[in-house]
């Protein structure tokens, strides 16, 4: 089942889990894979070419977003992909073989000449955590 909804918030998550509690009794699978990357604000992205120059890289890491753009990227890829997981847990818990599968992007794993959205990279691997714990700990069925 798809059920397409907001992760950028605690809130939005608990509304989307409760809706489909009223649908299923339990989850067996979940693919969490939510996550947006946003461009580089125009003012720096005349540096975005320039990835082998390190007077342009910090420029850009530092010119290219604001606040409010890296926390909403964070509150969705990161915190979303967290809430999501565990608030799924009683659904998960009803299952006889739960499986929690996270779908992050690899750029937070690797080098890269190329400069990406550095809060992305950030999130990419942030995102890898909580799965790794979640498998450590997985639910007795009941």
């Amino acid at each position: 089942m798809r059920l397409p909804g907001d992760v950028g918030s605690k809130q939005r998550v608990d509304e989307l889990v409760t809706a489909l509690q009223t649908l299923e009794d339990h989850i067996d699978v979940l693919i969490n894979c939510a996550g947006i990357n946003r461009p580089w604000k125009a003012e720096a992205s005349e540096f975005e070419s320039r990835h082998n120059d390190p007077d342009a890289v910090e420029k850009l890491l530092w010119h290219g977003l604001d606040d409010d753009e890296f926390q909403s990227t964070y509150s969705i890829n990161v915190n979303g992909v967290y809430f999501v997981s565990t608030r799924m847990v009683p659904l998960l818990r009803k299952s006889s073989a739960p499986t929690v599968i996270v779908i992050a992007s690899i750029a937070g794993m690797m080098l890269q000449r190329q400069v990406i959205t550095h809060c992305f990279a950030c999130d990419a691997e942030a995102d890898c955590r909580p799965g790794q714990l979640e498998h450590c700990r997985t639910p007795s069925p009941k």
